[in-house]
C-alpha cells in the first residue's frame, strides 16, 4: 500500500527590515529621530515560540545600548509594525504571541545569514511592499471605463457622445475633451475609486478629469483592512496631486484637514512629520485669511493625534504639543483646542489651558478670553470654576452696560416655535426650512425624502413651520411630538429616516435650544445614539455623504446595479451642490472621506464625565459625578436596587446630580420604568435643569401614545 505524501513543513519566519524600509517610518523621524546610526539598524520580529532559530544572531556580539536610546528606537518599531499587523498581510506563522527588537552592531546583511542559517524563512519589506503595488493592467482598467460607460448611458445621466469623448481621452490621452467638468469629474472618481495602489496611465488621466473642479478625490478604504501592509497611501496621493500642480503646502493642508479615509494610517503619519514644524504650519494657518478653517487645522495637528496613534509615540507627540502651545505659535490656537485638549488629559494640558486664561487676562483681551471661557464651561467646568474669579474682570469689561441698539423682534416663525415647545430652538432650523422650501416649494418636509435623496422627512418644529400646527393645536404638550418611548428628555426629533425607527433630533445638555449636538438612533433596532453633526446642516450632509460612499462602493461591488449607483450618485452630488450653500460650505470632502474626518464620538466622549448606556455620555460637573461601585450587580436585585435608586436619589440632593444622571440613563435603557423616572427626575432638579424635568413629567404620564406624531 503505497504511503500518502505529506506536505513539506514550512519553515518558520522572520520579519527583517529597517526603519527607513517602511514609508510610514520616515514621516516619524523627524519628530522621533532614530538615534545614532540606528535607521539602518536591522530590526526583526518572529514569533515568541521559534525564538530558539534566532540564536545565531543572538550569538552575535552588541555593545550596551542606552537606555533613552532603547525606548526611542522600540517606539519606532512598534509603530512600524502596526499598520503590518493590522492590515492582516503578516504571514501566518508570525501569528502568537511575538518578540522584536534590533542590533545595533550589524549590518542587514549579516542579520540575513544569522537567521536564515538558525532555520528562519526571511520575510523582507522592499520585496512585500513591490508586490503590492505593480500596476493594474491598463486593458482591465478600460474594461472597467467601458462598464461604466455603459451604465451611465442607460440611465440617461450624461450624454453618449460626452461620454465618448471621454472614454476615447482616457482610452488615448491627449488633451481633455472640452465637455462639462461635473461629468468628467463623476467619471473620473468612478474610474479611481480605490486604485491608487495599482496606478496606471489610465488612473493618471482619470485624476486629470477630477482635479479640473480642485476637488479633492476621495480614497476608498481598502477591502482588507485600515491600509496594506504599512503602504503609504497619502503618500501616494500626495505624489500625484504634486504632479498634477498642487504645491507643498496644498498637500500640508489636505493632510491636516483630511484628503481621505480618516482610517488611513499613513494620513496620521504625514501629520506626525508636520507636526515637527507645527510653528511653521501656525504663520501658513495664520496667513490663510480664512482659506483654513483653524480649528478644524489645529484639532487635526494636535489633538487628534493624540487619539489615533500608537501609545508608544504619545510621550513624544505630548512634548511636542505642549512646547508649541507655550511657545509664540500658541496664540493662535483657538481657545476650544485648549479645551479639548484639557478634556483629553486634564493632568498635562489643564496647566496649559489655565496659563493661556492667564496670558489673556493679563493682556486684557476679552474676545479670546470669552471663547476660551464659552469652550471650557462645556469641556472642563470644573477646571473653569478655578480661573474664573480672575477672568471676570476682563469679561466684564467688554461688556456694555446697555444695548445701543435694541434687538430686533423674533419672527412670527420663530414666535410661533416658542409658544408651541416653550423654547427658542437653535437660529439654523429657519435656513434649513428656507432649503427645504426651495428644494419642493409645496412640500418642505418631504424636501429630503426619496430613493435619490437622502431618505430623510422633516418634521417636529417643521412641523409648525409648515403650518401644520396653525391648522391642529393639540391637547398634548408639544415636547411629545415625535417623541419615542425610548427618547430621552435631552432629544427634540426634528427628522425621520426610512426604516427601522430612525429619527434625528437635537440633543440638549444642559439647557433645552441651546445650540450644541445632533442625535439620532433606531427605535426598532439597538439603543446606540449616533451624533452625525453639531448643527443640523452637519447631520443632513452627514447622512448624504454615507449614501454616496455606499453608492460608491455599489459601482465596485453590484455592476449590475451600475445604472442605479451612478445616478444616484449624480442626485447626490446636485444635492450636496445646493446644501453646501446654505451650510458646510467650508468642507470640501466628500463621501467616506467626509464622514471620517468629521467623526464626533471622541469630541463628545471628552465632553462627558462617564460613558453613558446609550452612548451620548454624562455631561456634567465633575464635582456632581461619583462611580457607584457594585452598580451592575445590584441592578439585577430588585431590593439591591431599589436601596441603590433610594442612595442616589439621596446623593443627588446633596450635590451628585451626575451621578443621579448616570444611574438614571441605566435604569431608561433597562426598564424604562417608575425608578428610571424618579431617578432622572431627582438628577434634573439637583443640576438645575427645570425643562429636562418639565419634559420627563409629561412623558411619565403619556408613556403609550397610539402615534409618535400629534398632529
Amino acid at each position: 500500500m503505497a504511503r500518502a505524501k505529506t506536505a513539506p513543513t514550512k519553515p518558520p519566519a522572520v520579519l527583517l527590515f529597517k526603519l527607513e524600509d517602511w514609508p510610514l517610518s520616515r514621516h516619524l523621524f523627524a519628530l522621533l529621530p532614530p538615534p545614532g546610526a540606528y535607521a539602518s539598524a536591522p530590526c526583526y520580529y518572529y514569533s515568541k515560540k521559534h525564538r530558539g532559530h534566532a540564536a545565531r544572531l543572538e550569538a552575535l556580539p552588541e555593545r550596551p545600548v542606552a537606555a533613552t536610546d532603547e525606548r526611542a528606537m522600540f517606539a519606532l518599531i512598534d509603530a512600524a509594525l502596526a499598520p503590518y499587523f493590522e492590515s492582516g498581510e503578516a504571514d501566518g506563522s508570525l501569528e502568537g504571541e511575538g518578540t522584536h527588537g534590533f542590533h545595533a552592531d550589524i549590518d542587514v546583511a549579516t542579520a540575513r545569514s544569522a537567521l536564515q542559517e538558525g532555520g528562519f524563512r526571511l520575510l523582507e519589506v522592499p520585496e512585500l511592499l513591490a508586490s503590492l503595488t505593480r500596476p493594474e493592467a491598463e486593458g482591465e482598467t478600460l474594461r472597467k471605463v467601458v462598464r461604466l460607460q455603459k451604465a451611465l448611458v442607460k440611465a440617461r445621466l450624461l450624454p453618449a457622445r460626452e461620454l465618448a469623448s471621454l472614454v476615447s481621452y482616457l482610452a488615448s490621452g491627449g488633451a481633455p475633451p472640452d465637455v462639462d467638468v461635473e461629468a468628467g469629474r463623476l467619471l473620473g472618481t468612478l474610474v479611481i475609486h480605490g486604485a491608487i495602489e495599482r496606478w496606471n496611465a489610465v488612473h493618471e488621466r482619470a485624476l486629470a478629469l477630477v482635479l479640473r473642479v480642485k476637488a479633492w478625490p476621495s480614497l476608498a478604504p481598502h477591502p482588507d483592512g485600515p491600509e496594506e501592509a504599512g503602504l503609504d497611501r497619502f503618500g501616494m496621493l500626495a505624489e500625484r496631486l504634486y504632479a498634477a500642480g498642487f504645491g507643498p503646502r496644498d498637500l500640508a493642508r489636505a493632510a491636516y484637514l483630511g484628503a481621505t479615509d480618516d482610517d488611513l494610517a499613513s494620513e496620521h503619519h504625514h501629520v506626525l512629520g508636520l507636526l515637527s514644524r507645527v510653528d511653521d504650519e501656525a504663520i501658513v494657518i495664520a496667513g490663510a485669511g480664512g482659506a483654513i478653517d483653524a480649528e478644524r487645522a489645529y484639532r487635526a495637528l494636535l489633538v487628534a493625534l493624540l487619539e489615533q496613534i500608537d501609545d508608544s509615540l504619545q510621550p513624544s507627540v505630548r512634548a511636542r504639543v505642549v512646547r508649541f502651545l507655550g511657545g509664540p505659535g500658541g496664540e493662535g490656537v483657538p481657545g476650544r483646542i485648549y479645551a479639548e485638549l484639557a478634556s483629553a488629559d486634564a493632568r498635562v494640558f489643564g496647566k496649559i489651558l489655565a496659563a493661556r486664561a492667564r496670558a489673556l487676562i493679563k493682556a486684557g483681551d476679552a474676545t479670546a478670553l470669552g471663547e476660551l471661557q464659552t469652550a471650557s464651561r462645556a469641556l472642563v467646568p470644573d477646571l473653569w470654576k478655578k480661573i474664573a474669579p480672575r477672568a471676570r474682570a476682563v469679561l466684564a469689561s467688554a461688556r456694555p452696560a446697555s444695548p445701543s441698539v435694541p434687538a430686533p423682534r423674533r419672527t412670527t416663525a420663530a414666535e410661533l416655535l416658542r409658544e408651541a415647545y416653550g423654547f427658542d430652538f437653535p437660529d439654523e432650523i429657519h435656513a434649513v426650512w428656507d432649503l427645504a422650501q426651495e428644494l419642493s416649494p409645496t412640500r418642505g418636509c418631504d424636501a429630503f425624502w426619496g430613493d435619490d435623496s437622502l431618505g430623510v422627512g422633516l418634521v417636529g418644529p417643521f412641523d409648525v413651520l409648515s403650518g401644520k400646527y396653525g391648522r391642529k393645536r393639540p391637547k398634548l404638550p408639544m415636547a411629545l411630538h415625535w417623541r419615542y418611548t425610548m427618547d430621552l428628555p435631552e432629544l427634540f426629533t426634528v427628522a425621520h429616516g426610512d426604516s427601522d425607527g430612525l429619527h434625528f433630533g437635537y440633543w440638549f445638555d444642559q439647557e433645552l435650544g441651546e445650540s450644541g449636538w445632533i442625535a439620532s438612533y433606531y427605535a426598532n433596532d439597538a439603543y446606540e445614539l449616533s451624533v452625525p453633526g453639531r448643527t443640523l446642516f452637519e447631520a443632513l450632509r452627514d447622512e448624504l455623504e454615507s449614501r454616496f460612499a455606499g453608492a460608491l462602493d455599489g459601482v465596485e461591488d453590484e455592476p449590475d446595479e451600475l445604472a442605479a449607483h451612478a445616478k444616484n450618485l449624480t442626485a447626490l452630488t446636485r444635492l450636496r451642490e445646493k446644501l453646501m450653500t446654505y451650510g458646510t460650505g467650508d468642507r470640501p470632502e466628500i463621501g467616506v472621506t467626509y464622514t471620517q474626518i468629521h467623526d464626533l464620538r471622541g469630541l463628545r466622549r471628552r465632553l462627558a464625565v462617564a460613558p453613558s448606556r446609550e452612548g451620548m455620555g454624562v455631561v456634567a460637573p465633575h464635582a456632581s459625578f461619583s462611580p457607584i461601585d457594585g452598580a451592575p450587580a445590584a441592578l439585577k436585585a430588585a431590593r439591591r436596587r431599589r436601596a441603590l435608586v433610594e442612595q442616589v436619589i439621596e446623593g443627588a440632593a446633596a450635590g451628585l446630580g451626575g451621578t443621579a444622571l448616570w444611574l438614571g440613563r441605566e435604569l431608561w435603557a433597562q426598564g424604562h420604568d417608575a425608578e428610571a423616572y424618579a431617578t432622572l427626575d431627582a438628577a434634573y432638579a439637583a443640576l438645575g435643569r427645570p425643562g429636562h424635568r418639565a419634559v420627563l413629567a409629561a412623558h411619565a404620564e403619556n408613556r403609550r401614545l397610539p402615534n409618535v406624531s400629534l398632529l
